[in-house]
């Protein structure tokens, strides 16, 4: 059979450009779907196994088993949370389901007094209120770090007598060693950015409960048991932070040791407390485990969400992750870009190498010691992924680092929160010494030194600054505070205590607390 060309020329030309037309699109075709091709290298996938059934890495895989190493039902407090919670710590069923397989535990079910969080116990008991219930962590009508008596709050009191059961039961499951619930995901792509993860809202209110039981205790001079409340939340804090694997849960973490922090400094300024009391106090808070570092989530999951999401672009196609993106971000593409990016060769190893050494300079900003340093390494980071974003659109597809610029997360608002958790354990440990030294000598020192040795083992340092606290006092007051991320002296003044804007970020105590200041009368600090 003899192949006939067309005997005009124009046509001729036309056939002949068509058909180089169908081996450059066959070429670029063929160049897409060898770039696709994942190198499993810890450059480029980090870990290399477990795999999927596609042959990329089984990230959900890996990072259970590295939470679940050593966790026994006998030490997992996540046991008899689900017990005591049921149904409502998780969103869905079906994950709730799947979570008490993967514990060997029976589906949850609602107990017959379940935990109810202050604000639907009061609507409950006042139908009519329309949504307006008082709010406990209002600054100014706080309950949760300031002692208080029920006939000043009487709902709250009669909430709580309501709490007390699940409390006590939250004050005995904080006291096992370690908090392990499963990442589940249902998505069938494996995608780990779906994660499903507990409803940490009735862990808050069950917190936010041993509080405000706290507060009323030292009210009612059971100081003792006011510091068992308080070490309750010191621990789940822990618990959440190194048994969590989502940066959401450590945020809660850094969250809940915040409160703890902010009301052991009522305990501390109680006039009932001893310094055999306050000793002990400081004793417990040191022999807490720490809070694990958000640098470790940072350099596990959310490193391997990215990861994970570019392996599945890679294995599923370039369209696919045009679809999914633009469902979870605000990203928005020409009509038609899902299917003629298929001819868009991605380089996906590359792209992994870029994720990979962007989450190792997030990292390392993570880790810095000095909040200073952190920042600079952020805003390097945050300013080079901006660069990439400025580029042209082939370019930034061609490297794969669209996925990053549209994936990677941002991450210093959750680094200065926990950087002022852990400021503010400091800082209650030395409203604890202050209350011993002046309960034994009838006076505030005169600087932080005296305290060393004798009531603490070392004086903790400005986090934020690298440089010692601000510590000022006469004999019967005083105020120590950290300068903040702003890295400015605000007089000890945090966003509470000011209109300004930007407000003071100060993270401090005092005794008498101070108060907002006025036109007519400027805060001093003596």
């Amino acid at each position: 059979m003899h192949l006939r060309l067309p005997k005009t020329r124009r046509y001729r030309i036309y056939l002949y450009l068509l058909s180089t037309l169908i081996i450059l699109t066959a070429l670029d075709l063929l160049i897409a779907r060898l770039l696709r091709h994942i190198t499993l290298a810890p450059d480029t996938t980090h870990i290399t196994t477990p795999l999927l059934p596609n042959g990329t890495p089984d990230y959900l895989t890996a990072i259970n088993a590295q939470l679940s190493a050593g966790v026994t039902p006998d030490n997992n407090a996540a046991i008899p949370l689900i017990t005591l919670l049921g149904p409502q710590l998780f969103a869905d069923p079906a994950v709730a389901n799947d979570t008490c397989a993967a514990l060997q535990l029976p589906p949850p079910v609602e107990s017959p007094h379940p935990f109810i969080i202050f604000e639907r116990w009061y609507e409950q008991h006042h139908p009519d209120a329309h949504d307006q219930f008082p709010d406990l962590d209002n600054p100014a009508t706080n309950i949760t770090f300031h002692p208080w008596q029920p006939a000043d709050h009487p709902d709250a009191a009669a909430w709580l007598h309501d709490a007390n059961p699940a409390i006590d039961a939250f004050d005995q499951l904080t006291r096992r060693t370690r908090y392990y619930i499963p990442l589940i995901v249902t998505n069938p792509d494996h995608i780990l950015i779906e994660t499903h993860i507990p409803n940490t809202a009735p862990i808050r209110g069950l917190a936010n409960a041993a509080l405000i039981r706290a507060t009323r205790r030292i009210a009612s001079h059971d100081l003792d048991g006011a510091w068992q409340d308080l070490l309750a939340v010191h621990r789940i804090s822990r618990l959440l932070s190194n048994g969590s694997a989502t940066l959401i849960e450590q945020l809660v973490a850094a969250a809940l040791e915040t409160s703890a922090a902010t009301a052991d400094v009522a305990l501390a300024q109680s006039p009932d407390l001893t310094p055999d009391q306050a000793r002990r106090c400081i004793a417990d808070l040191r022999a807490l485990t720490p809070l694990s570092p958000m640098a470790r989530t940072l350099n596990t999951t959310e490193r391997y969400s990215l990861l994970n999401f570019t392996c599945t672009a890679a294995a599923r196609g370039t369209p696919w992750a045009m679809r999914y993106m633009q469902a979870i971000t605000d990203n928005s593409f020409p009509p038609g870009s899902k299917w003629y990016c298929v001819f868009i060769p991605i380089a996906y190893n590359h792209a992994l190498r870029s994720i990979n050494a962007f989450y190792d300079q997030l990292t390392a900003a993570a880790s810095a010691p000095k909040f200073s340093d952190s920042v600079a390494l952020q805003s390097a980071l945050n300013n080079h992924i901006n660069a990439l974003a400025q580029r042209n659109i082939l370019t930034r597809f061609t490297t794969g680092d669209v996925f990053s610029i549209w994936l990677f997360p941002s991450v210093n608002r959750a680094l200065e929160r926990e950087r002022a958790a852990l400021q503010r354990t400091d800082i209650a440990q030395l409203a604890f010494a202050l209350a011993a030294y002046h309960a034994d000598h009838h006076a505030y020192p005169d600087s932080l030194q005296p305290l060393l040795f004798a009531y603490l083992p070392t004086i903790p340092n400005d986090r934020f600054a690298d440089a010692p606290l601000q510590y000022h006092a006469t004999a019967d007051t005083y105020v120590v505070y950290s300068i903040g991320p702003n890295l400015k002296d605000d007089a000890g003044r945090d966003r509470a205590s000011s209109k300004q804007t930007p407000p003071p970020d100060d993270i401090a105590i005092s005794l008498p607390p101070l108060t907002p200041p006025t036109a007519s009368q400027p805060t001093t600090v003596r």
